[in-house]
């Protein structure tokens, strides 16, 4: 007892000290399990859903669920045609609304050729870092139903849709943004049923658009004409009959758009392809017309006001006696026009305009004349004014008939042969080309034997050079020009240089080795004598020449299959229009008529291929700017690809030609290189191999995911300090009972 009570003062602190720390470490203890429950609680019921990815009860697609609205995330049914994205979607035991489509959605589905967007969207994104958007790169793509809550349509959201044909935007969109539809190629029809604000090159490269619709409640503002001013081929505006602003009018060869308001009194809107302006109206407002304007567009002194580019052209004419001042164009201004009309040697009339400018008279172009004239039978030349008429050669695209034929050619071709061509006599009196040309206009007035293989202008016109020879034979003065002249060395000079066009290739087989050697050698014997004429007398000059016309006249020439005239032809009809320019490809079309009309009499074959290829070689190549818009926009496709969703081996034979197409750009020239490099890009593209690449997205399933894994390691640490805060405690309180006895 004595040891007990000697030692009370210490017992009393450790009792006390012990007791403290037992109570704290009990504290501790409870507070960390009641994170701990907290936190499971949070992991098993109150995870957050924003970010994580759920399957559509279909499995056609993945979803996040945030504020209670859902965004489709990706589309995998890589196989579908089409699609209907549902209003809702259920998850738990919650049903909530598909709002958003993510700018990812359905990017680069090839398969995908129709969409239904529901009511409930309000938003289809895009990205604009990466340059593509929702639907980018859907090549099958052909129609869009938009739900009619849709506000936005994100940046490139249907970027390089290539065969998407039609779209009609809602009534609710008001923003759609940069590039939201480039490269839509084959886009011609867009409907507008409000009034949104359109984003830079929202329409760019769309080359097909020809039709704009609007509702009621639409009013084209300078952004929306701005965005269509590239547009040149849009030509018709659809609006309803009891639209309460806007009226269509019929101008020239194409339609305006204009207002008829209190406010706005005549005035154009938009001009179509092709439109002139209507006369009386007062205003143009700015874009109205952009690079759909005439290259000879006539503005009539009625107009006060024109906006900033509403022309994008060379120069615009008015019969105004000035620029007025208030025409904001920087455009050149011819003034002072007279109007004039044109007569065609058919008979139709047009009527059009000249103007003065600094270098003088200016003539409008016959083409905006006459635009029913075929790129095959063009005018050859007009421009002549008289009294206020100019007489263009106007060749009609009209048919002949047979008895047309029969009563312009074949009587009046009998009478030819009869008179001329079998006279010998009389054709001694002229130069060798002269009536070798004679004699080929001959043959190919007798081809043309059938309706079907002539237009009416090629009877005419031969029907007019064969009167304008027979005149020419038959006139008392003659031409010296056409005549072999009376001197015997001139003549005999004049049939040399004839012989001497004529190819031997071009020669029928029939022809034998002895008859090329004496036309030879009476040549080598008609050069020295016209290079020594002085020592020889007219009389053996003439047997020379009489003798080697003979040889020259037997000769038949090659026009079968196997010759070089027909490899000629050949090739000539492979090329196409397009990649030339009108005025070299008319000419060569010329050539080619002349040359297909050849028959064995004519010895003129070789001056005629020779003249074909001349042509040919001097055709002038065009880059036609909507193919290269074509194989940019693939190229573009191909760019846009992601690398991960692609075996490598076909991914990276792709990036490496379209690099090396990028590098001879330069050297894509025409037409039919270009179509090639796109089907070359196509073929590649399709034979592409996609591979999985949704695991990003299974993140979902189980308590334990990704996200929740952080706060379930916290618990367990927070668990195990419980533990060993509890045990403490234990352990404290069993020392102080220990103490206590």
């Amino acid at each position: 007892m004595s040891v007990v009570q000697g030692n009370s003062q210490n017992t009393t602190y450790i009792k006390t000290n012990t007791a403290t720390v037992m109570h704290f470490l009990w504290f501790v203890s409870a507070l960390l399990l009641v994170l701990v429950f907290g936190l499971c609680i949070f992991v098993a019921f109150a995870r957050e859903d924003a970010g994580k990815f759920h399957w559509d009860e279909n499995g056609r697609f993945y979803y996040t669920v945030n504020d209670n609205k859902v965004t489709v995330v990706e589309f995998v049914d890589e196989d579908s045609e089409s699609c209907v994205i549902p209003e809702s979607v259920n998850y738990g035991k919650e049903s909530y609304p598909v709002a958003v489509i993510g700018e990812h959605a359905f990017s680069n589905q090839n398969k995908l050729t129709s969409v239904v967007i529901p009511d409930s969207v309000t938003e289809i994104r895009g990205d604009a870092e990466n340059l593509t958007g929702a639907f980018s790169g859907c090549i099958a793509l052909q129609q869009v139903k938009f739900g009619q809550g849709v506000t936005r349509i994100g940046e490139y959201a249907f970027k390089n849709c290539v065969n998407l044909k039609a779209i009609e935007l809602p009534a609710n969109v008001q923003f759609v943004d940069v590039g939201a539809f480039q490269g839509c190629l084959a886009l011609e029809t867009v409907a507008v049923n409000s009034n949104a604000v359109f984003g830079k090159a929202c329409f760019d490269s769309c080359l097909k658009i020809t039709t704009l619709k609007l509702s009621d409640e639409v009013r084209l503002s300078d952004n929306m004409r701005e965005k269509f001013a590239e547009s040149t081929k849009l030509c018709n505006f659809v609006i309803s009959a009891s639209n309460p602003v806007y009226t269509v009018q019929s101008v020239d060869d194409g339609i305006c758009l204009l207002t008829t308001t209190e406010n706005e009194n005549d005035t154009v809107v938009m001009g179509g392809s092709g439109a002139g302006i209507p006369a009386g109206v007062t205003r143009i407002l700015d874009w109205a017309w952009g690079q759909r304007a005439k290259a000879n567009l006539f503005v009539p002194a009625s107009v006060q006001t024109i906006g900033e580019n509403s022309f994008d052209c060379a120069a615009i004419c008015t019969d105004a006696a000035t620029k007025p001042e208030a025409w904001s164009v920087n455009v050149v201004v011819n003034t002072q026009a007279e109007k004039i009309t044109f007569v065609a040697a058919d008979g139709s009339e047009a009527e059009a305009y000249v103007y003065y400018d600094a270098n003088g008279l200016v003539l409008p172009n016959y083409e905006n004349l006459f635009p029913s004239v075929v790129s095959e039978t063009p005018f050859e030349n007009w421009g002549e004014i008289s009294g206020g008429t100019c007489v263009a050669e106007y060749k009609s695209t009209a048919r002949p008939t047979q008895s047309e034929i029969d009563g312009t050619l074949k009587n009046f071709l009998s009478d030819i042969k009869t008179l001329y061509l079998d006279n010998e006599e009389l054709r001694q009196e002229f130069k060798f080309e002269f009536w070798e040309n004679f004699k080929t206009l001959y043959y190919t007035a007798l081809a043309i034997n059938h309706p079907e293989d002539a237009y009416q202008y090629e009877v005419d016109d031969l029907t007019s050079q064969l009167n304008q020879i027979v005149a020419q034979i038959n006139a008392t003065e003659k031409d010296a020009a056409i005549l072999e002249n009376a001197t015997w060395w001139v003549r005999l000079q004049n049939l040399v240089n004839a012989c001497e066009q004529i190819d031997a290739a071009d020669l029928a087989s029939s022809v034998t080795t002895e008859t090329k050697n004496k036309i030879h050698e009476k040549i080598v014997t008609a050069n020295h004598m016209v290079e020594y004429h002085e020592k020889f007398d007219a009389e053996t000059g003439n047997e020379v020449l009489q003798k080697l016309r003979e040889l020259m006249e037997t000769l038949e020439v090659n026009v079968g299959s196997d010759s070089r005239l027909a490899e000629e032809i050949a090739t000539c009809e492979n090329l196409h229009s397009d990649n030339y320019t009108t005025a070299s490809w008319q000419r060569l079309q010329k050539q080619l008529a002349a040359a297909k009309q050849l028959t064995s009499h004519s010895l003129l074959v070789s001056t005629v291929r020779r003249n074909l290829a001349e042509a040919r070689a001097d055709l002038c190549e065009v880059t036609l700017p909507d193919n290269l818009v074509r194989l940019k926009t693939w190229i573009s496709i191909c760019r846009d690809l992601p690398e991960v969703n692609y075996q490598s081996t076909g991914y990276d034979r792709l990036m490496l030609e379209i690099r090396t197409l990028i590098a001879r750009a330069d050297t894509l020239i025409n037409n039919t290189k270009v179509n090639s490099e796109i089907s070359h890009l196509c073929s590649l593209y399709n034979n592409l191999k996609t591979v999985d690449n949704t695991s990003d997205y299974q993140v979902s399933a189980g308590i334990l995911n990704k996200k929740s894994l952080p706060y379930f390691i916290a618990a367990v640490v927070l668990f195990t300090g419980a533990v060993c805060a509890g045990a403490g405690a234990a352990s404290l309180k069993k020392e102080l009972r220990q103490t206590q006895e």
